[in-house]
Parts: C-alpha cells; structure tokens; sequence
C-alpha cells in the first residue's frame, strides 16, 4: 500500500512537466498556426477578389471589342475576320459571365450584380444579332443607327464598375476582420511567452524529482535483469554468448549439460574447443565471423555432432547483439536438437519410397487392364461379330420355317452374340470410366436432363409417361460423366415403368446445408425391388430382375456409382416391390478435383 501510495504522488511531477510542454510548445505552436491560417485566408481573399475584378475587366473588354469589330463591319461588310472577333469576344463574355458567376457564389450581393450583368449581356447580344441581321441584308444605315445607341454600353460600364468597387469594399472587410484577429493572436502570444518563464522554473523544480523516480527505475531494471537471467537458465535449449572472438562469455545449463557433462569450465574458451571439438567447423565459425563483423543473421545451419551426450542432429541459430556500451558486438548462439525431427523424416522417405513402388505396381496393373481392355475390344469383338453374321446368314441359306427348332436355335446364337456384344461395351465403358479424368466446371443440370430426355423419347413412343422435374441449378462437375448418370437412372425409370399404364416418373433437387451438398432424386412407379438385395444393386452384372423381363446388362448402375464417387458424392435408393423405386445421388457444393477411382 505504501509503494503504490509513492507511486501515485510521484505521477504527478510528470503530469506538471505534461503542463508544462503543452505550455511552451503546443499552445504557442498552435496559436501560429492559427495567426498563419489567417494570414493564408486573406491571402486567399485578396487573389479571390483580383480574380473577380480581372473576370470584370475582361467581360468589360470583350464587350468594347465585339462593339468596335460591329463598328467596323458595318464599314467593310465583306471582311469575315470581323465576324470572326464578334464571334470569340461573345465567346469570352460568356466564359468570364459564368466565371464570375461561380466566383461570387460566396456574395448574395454580388451575385445579383452578376445576374443583372448577364441579362444586359443577353440584351447586347440580342442587339447585336440584330445588327448583323441588317449588315447581312445590306441595310447598313440601320446597323450603324443601331451601333449609335450608347446607353446599353453605359449602362453595362456604370454596372461593371459598380460590381468592382462592390468586391473592393467587401476585400476591404474581410481585411479588417483579418488585421483584428491577427492583433488578438498577437497579445496572446505575449501572454504565453510570459507563462513559459514559469513552466521552464517548475520544469526544474521537476527535475530533482525525476531523479528519484530515475534511481526507483534502476532498481526495477535490475530486477529485471534477474528475472531476464532466470528465464535464460531455466531454457532447455542450449544457449551460449560469445565474444569477438568466438569465446564463451556466458551459458546456460542446458548448453553445459550436452557439451560439458564432465562439469568442466567452458567459459573464456574458444568455442571450437568446446565438446571435444564438435563447433570447430570453418564454415560455421566463418558464418558466425560474418554475423559478428557484418551484421547478418544466422539461421538453421545444420550441424550432425558426436558431443560427449551422444550423437545428435542440431540447427544452428546465431544473431548479432550490441554491448551495453554500445562500442562492442557479441554473438547469441542456441542449438536446437532435431534429431527427432530428422528421424522422423528419413521414416518419412522409406514410406515415400515404399509408397513409390506400390504406385508403380498400381500403374504396371492399369497398363496390364488397359492392355486386357484393348484385348477385349479388338480380339473378342471379331469372333462375336463373326459368330452374329454367319448364324444369320445360316438360317437365310437354310430357308428354315417359323417354329422349327432349327431356326430357333439360330436365332438364340444370334441373340446371344449381340447380348455379349453389349456386355463387352459396358464393361469397356466401366474401365474407361475408371481411368477417365473428372473435370470441374459448371453444369446445367436442367439443360442435362432436358437433353437426356430428349435422347430417351424413342423408348417413351405410344406410352403414358408424366414427368414431373423440378429446378435442378447448376454443379462443379464433369458434365460428360454426368450425363451418364441420368442416362442410367432415366433410363431404368423408363424401362422399370414399361408395365404401367400411368407411368410417373419424378426428378428433383434439394440443398442439405449441413453436408454442403447437392441432393438429387429420380423416383417412379415401376416395379420396385426388394431392399434386402440393396447392396447388389450397384455391382457389376448384378440384376434383380430377369432378363426376359426387363433388357440390361447390369452395368449402368455400376457405372452410375463409379462416376458419383469420383465426383465426392455418393449414391443410394429405397423401394420396395411393386411400390415403384427411388434413387438418390449427391454431389459436393465444391469438387474433389480427384482423378483416381474411388470405387472399391
């Protein structure tokens, strides 16, 4: 309570010396600034006003000169050049008129001389088109009685000079009230020159007390050093201040622990003789020569050492510091041990170099399935193709009758071949979908399903089909895959409904804001399929239905969950038999960007 009580009566010596510098310096320094404002304003007024009166003398100018180029027209008609003064003196009253009328926009006087001004200006012009009206008809005696009239000419010099002198005496005001304030900022500086003798007196009555406070503070600082002394002893880092000359001034245990576990003194010797000499390394003792003599930093200079501790790797951080006094440079060094960190990294590489390999194992494997794909492609399509023709042609050469069993034979060899030829082109279309990269752009899903639908209306001829789609939006995606996937589930919704007399068949889209993804569903009323068979559904040649009832292969929807996964979604359906059948995908807000195949 005592310290804080002394603290709080010593606050206010630096609070007076505050005072006092405001005093001396701010209020005078701001009363200049106020005299030196003034100043600028009259300034600003007196160009002001000489800009006005000039724009007078100038429109008073422009005016004489279009009356005199009038004057001599009327005497040589036929001189164009006359015209052409009348023309740019009109120009210039009508450039200086609008000048002063933004000049004195500041005088409600001034600018009602203006505007009487403008409308015997206007008048004069009006005069003088007349004028030129009776030149151009060669009615010249009328021009001039026109031109003899000077009361227009005395009116306009009688309101120019008048509109002068008006800026004169208001210049002549605001000069006045200028001089009186700068005479009021004048005695106020004198009073404060008198208050700065007595701030500068207390100012040094201060001072001893500052002093004091001086004496309070060195102690703290002291304080602090201990504390500073304690923190540098308690890091487990190794730490160590060095000399010009590379010696050991100071250390902590830390760095006595690693590199004199003996107890031995390292303090006063050269740092390449610590630790058995595992710091005598010439391009580590140059860099720390470069930043002693230079000023540059050290960091992260790697080191491998066999200290008295044990082998270990450490960085190697040094910075410049300078000397209390501030003639002398020393150096901070600490080691940080990263031995566990390097470790770690070689584990780290085994794992990439173990890694590498199976990914070559993976790359020869999709070669051999590329090469089994071309295989498939090319050497079983042929014999299919082959087998196809020549029964076709077996049973036209043989001219067999409808309903011999011959015939039928022939035409389940032929029906057959055709089946493998599809299946041979759905398995090719789920390996390359496997391989194929997914792009992220944006895709239409309206347009898409309009498209497919479009694509499907030769399997929709003589059916009663209700669709019913709503706003699907736009997706990041493949719009290429995905025009698969509804080719897939549209068509299954088409080909499960065939049996229906009322075929209904509903597509939608919903946001799940929680899962940041896109929800899309095909529901219809076909003939559904039981959900305890629901895991084979999205197998390769899985069918729940036989293939005399409905056609298929059982890829497409094989496929359908090949290109969601790839795309970051996922796939699912509910049904139950006769209830008709609902399929759901998802696509993420934002693309996975994968181009691998997600699908086990």
């Amino acid at each position: 309570m005592t310290r804080m009580h002394r603290l709080s009566r010593g606050g206010w010596p630096l609070l007076l010396q505050l005072l006092a510098v405001a005093a001396v310096v701010v209020v005078p320094w701001w009363i200049n600034q106020r005299l030196l404002s003034e100043t600028l304003v009259a300034v600003d007024w007196v160009t002001h006003s000489s800009g006005v009166t000039g724009r007078a003398a100038q429109l008073s100018s422009s005016v004489r000169d279009a009356d005199r180029a009038l004057l001599w027209l009327t005497l040589n008609p036929d001189l164009n050049e006359l015209r052409q003064q009348i023309d740019d003196a009109r120009t210039r009253q009508v450039e200086a008129i609008t000048d002063l009328a933004t000049l004195t926009a500041d005088s409600a006087a001034q600018s009602a001389r203006v505007a009487e001004i403008r409308v015997l200006l206007e008048s004069r012009h009006a005069d003088d088109d007349r004028v030129l009206e009776y030149i151009s008809s060669g009615d010249l005696h009328m021009a001039r009685e026109l031109l003899a009239n000077p009361a227009s000419m005395g009116q306009m010099r009688r309101l120019v000079e008048g509109f002068i002198d008006a800026e004169n005496a208001l210049l002549a005001q605001r000069q006045a009230v200028s001089e009186r304030r700068r005479g009021r900022f004048s005695w106020a500086i004198s009073g404060f020159a008198a208050l700065q003798l007595l701030f500068l007196s207390l100012v040094v009555g201060l001072a001893a007390r500052q002093q004091r406070r001086r004496t309070e503070l060195e102690v703290q600082s002291r304080d602090a050093q201990r504390r500073a002394e304690l923190v540098f002893n308690t890091i487990r880092k190794p730490i160590v201040l060095l000399d010009g000359e590379l010696r050991v001034l100071q250390h902590n245990p830390a760095f006595a622990m690693v590199y004199a576990p003996g107890g031995e003194e390292v303090v006063g010797r050269p740092l390449r003789e610590i630790g058995g000499g595992v710091w005598d390394e010439a391009g580590l003792l140059q860099k720390l020569r470069d930043v002693r003599f230079l000023g540059r930093e050290l960091w992260d200079h790697e080191m491998h050492q066999q200290t008295p501790s044990g082998e270990r790797d450490v960085l190697v951080n040094a910075s410049r510091m300078a000397g209390a006094a501030g003639n002398d440079a020393y150096l901070l060094l600490t080691a940080a041990d990263v031995s566990a960190v390097r470790q770690a990294e070689r584990q780290i590489r085994e794992l990439n170099d173990r890694l590498e390999s199976q990914v070559a194992d993976v790359t020869e494997s999709n070669r051999e399935l590329e090469a089994f794909s071309y295989s498939v492609s090319h050497d079983l399509r042929a014999p299919l193709r082959h087998i196809g023709a020549f029964a076709d042609k077996l049973q036209k050469s043989l001219d067999l009758p409808e309903g011999d069993r011959a015939r039928h034979y022939m035409r389940v060899i032929t029906d057959s071949a055709a089946r493998m030829g599809r299946l041979i082109d759905d398995l090719l279309v789920y390996s390359r979908l496997g391989r194929t990269r997914i792009g992220a752009e944006p895709v239409d899903m309206d347009a898409l399903v309009a498209e497919v639908r479009g694509m499907l209306a030769p399997e929709q001829a003589g059916r009663r089909i209700a669709w019913q789609v709503t706003p699907l939006g736009r997706v990041q995606g493949d719009s290429g895959t995905l025009r698969l996937v509804w080719q897939n589930l549209l068509g299954n919704a088409l080909k499960y409904t065939a049996k229906e007399e009322q075929a209904l068949i509903r597509v939608s889209h919903a946001f799940d804001a929680a899962a940041a993804e896109h929800v899309f569903t095909v529901a219809d009323n076909g003939v559904g399929f039981d959900m305890a068979y629901v895991d084979k559904l999205f197998g390769v040649f899985q069918r729940l239905h036989p293939a005399e009832q409905f056609e298929g292969t059982g890829i497409g929807l094989a496929n359908v969950r090949r290109i969601v996964n790839r795309h970051g979604g996922r796939v699912w359906a509910e049904s139950s038999p006769g209830a008709g059948a609902t399929f759901h995908f998802s696509l993420p807000e934002r693309p996975v960007g994968a181009t691998g195949d997600n699908t086990p």
